[in-house]
């Protein structure tokens, strides 16, 4: 075909893609995306190199853990903090974060100290006392300096997102309980816990708990942990648990959380237990950190 033939059939492909209704560049994607597996796993966690990625690719672990989420009437959540990241599993990933806010105010309370601060903390953890949580919080300063102080614990940690709540945004329960934490960033802060300097007190309190609160990953590894839980206005019960365990291969931050149907505090326990029985099957999976391990968490392979 002669040069002046072409330049003649180029303009006039270009009009019948136009008439079409889709570009040329259109044409392409819409070709593209169809071709395209339509499975999330695929893709592979976001800013990752997934070019190893077989396209079929299933996590056992994520798959597991829909099997047992599949027979637990209500919304659970996990999220794992360790060499690996910070992997999140399940339905439920953020709400209030109830009791469990109260490790990291007893921190910033081991940071700051008082005549009466061992005391307090001892209550505030050993059994979750909030009168005692909320002598601490006014010890702390003004409330927005006292969230500041907690803040600034999450903060070292590796907790870069979540805002503690400093004024009560339902006055029958503490401003801090009410501060949004989600599994993810709660995890990691965990996972830290034993490297802040003050942690390993917080630590020995969280495995001191008394008899009715030892459940979840109290009742089936040997943690430390820290329970929290609370109605939704519609009285329906969350309950949640912050772990640190102590695993073979190094340090892993826990995060539990149950909504169950029925909406009870008991059934929020019974979630909570079958979910510590999932980490505890599949804790040689899981590998820990150390405090050595300088690179903070970051979050990937979410579900």
């Amino acid at each position: 075909m002669r040069a002046q033939e072409l330049k003649k059939l180029i303009p006039l492909t270009l009009a019948i893609a136009v008439i079409a209704g889709c570009s040329p560049e259109a044409a392409n994607e819409e070709a593209l995306q169809g071709s395209a597996p339509e499975t999330a796993a695929a893709e592979g966690p976001k800013g990752l190199d997934n070019s190893s990625i077989e396209p079929n690719f299933v996590d056992p672990l994520a798959a597991s853990f829909a099997e047992l989420s599949s027979n637990i009437p209500g919304e659970v959540g996990v999220a794992i903090a360790g060499g690996d990241g910070v992997k999140v599993l399940g339905q439920w990933v953020e709400g209030p974060a109830w009791s469990t806010i109260k490790v990291p105010l007893a921190l910033a309370a081991l940071r700051q100290p008082h005549e009466s601060t061992k005391s307090l903390v001892e209550l505030a953890i050993e059994q979750s006392d909030n009168d005692a949580a909320m002598a601490i919080w006014g010890q702390l300063g003004a409330p927005a300096v006292a969230a500041e102080a907690i803040q600034g614990i999450l903060r070292e940690g590796g907790d870069t997102v979540t805002i503690v709540q400093s004024e009560r945004s339902r006055p029958e329960y503490t401003p801090f309980g009410q501060t949004i934490w989600s599994t993810a960033a709660q995890a990691q802060f965990a996972a830290t816990l034993p490297c802040l300097t003050g942690g390993e007190t917080i630590l020995e309190e969280m495995r001191n708990l008394v008899p009715d609160q030892r459940w979840g990953l109290a009742g089936h590894l040997e943690t430390a942990t820290k329970g929290g839980w609370g109605p939704a206005p519609d009285g329906s019960y969350l309950v949640r648990q912050l772990g640190v365990i102590h695993a073979p291969s190094g340090t892993l931050g826990i995060s539990l959380s149950a909504a169950p149907t029925d909406g009870t505090f008991d059934s929020g326990i019974a979630h909570l237990g079958m979910l510590a029985e999932w980490i505890e099957v599949h804790l040689e999976e899981l590998r820990g950190r150390s405090c050595q391990w300088l690179p903070r968490l970051v979050p990937m392979g979410i579900r």
